[in-house]
């Protein structure tokens, strides 16, 4: 399914632009990659898909954290401080968010009430604490500085 989603976004990107220019690189394999990769982070700004999951990830969580989200949604992001014992740890004092445990590995891991957290609990700190104007850039601009 990623696999999928990341040949349409590909396909479409070079459609958009009609790019098909691939002289300046050594090998075809890399010629490939590096066009597209410019193209889609320089040109059309635009995030890889696994960035884009985390992306959306972030952005429900912050508003689930902030009562903008569906109440169900919001019921999977528990602030770890909000855990009888366990207001004392240092993950209290960062905003970090409790990860159930889960049983399938396959399809647990990928279920919003762990993998919300997961990302949230993997952002920086003044990303955590941003308003909610500037959370999207910000996140926007913290998953473009990993290239």
């Amino acid at each position: 399914m990623l696999e999928n989603d990341r040949m349409f976004w590909n396909l479409s990107a070079r459609f958009n632009y009609r790019q098909t220019d691939y002289s300046d690189c050594s090998t075809p394999g890399q010629r490939h990659a590096q066009v597209l990769s410019q193209l889609l982070h320089g040109e059309l700004h635009w995030l890889d898909v696994a960035d884009r999951i985390q992306y959306k990830l972030g952005a429900t969580v912050h508003r689930c954290l902030h009562g903008k989200a569906s109440q169900y949604l919001a019921d999977c992001c528990v602030a770890v401080s909000e855990l009888a014992g366990r207001q004392r740890l240092r993950s209290a004092q960062h905003r970090q968010l409790d990860v159930p445990r889960y049983q399938r590995s396959t399809f647990g891991r990928r279920a919003f009430s762990v993998a919300g957290p997961t990302v949230w609990n993997s952002l920086p700190d003044e990303l955590k604490n941003a308003t909610d104007e500037a959370f999207s850039r910000l996140l926007k601009t913290f998953l473009f500085s990993q290239y």
